[in-house]
């Protein structure tokens, strides 16, 4: 689909909205030390147009059902950990 202005992309959406998903996602303050690094990202939404129903993932979500104490999430993030979903 190529798409070459903002009006089109609207039609676009409103013609097709099962074709379309909205996606957000929230990292670490801009401001926090990061080591020259790139904020982490700490949550990702996706949403599907048509249907509004919505999946998401963040770090905190996982550190709840992990048993991660609130406190210990940011310093426990370079942890690596293969986690299969079913």
């Amino acid at each position: 689909m190529s798409i070459t202005s903002s009006n089109e992309f609207f039609k676009q959406i409103k013609n097709n909205p099962g074709d379309f998903y909205l996606i957000h996602y929230s990292c670490q303050s801009l401001y926090d030390d990061c080591g020259g690094l790139s904020p982490r990202i700490t949550s990702i939404a996706v949403t599907h147009f048509a249907t509004e129903q919505t999946i998401s993932f963040s770090t905190h979500a996982v550190a709840e059902e992990l048993g991660i104490a609130r406190d210990d999430v940011q310093k426990r993030f370079n942890e690596h950990r293969v986690q299969t979903f079913k």
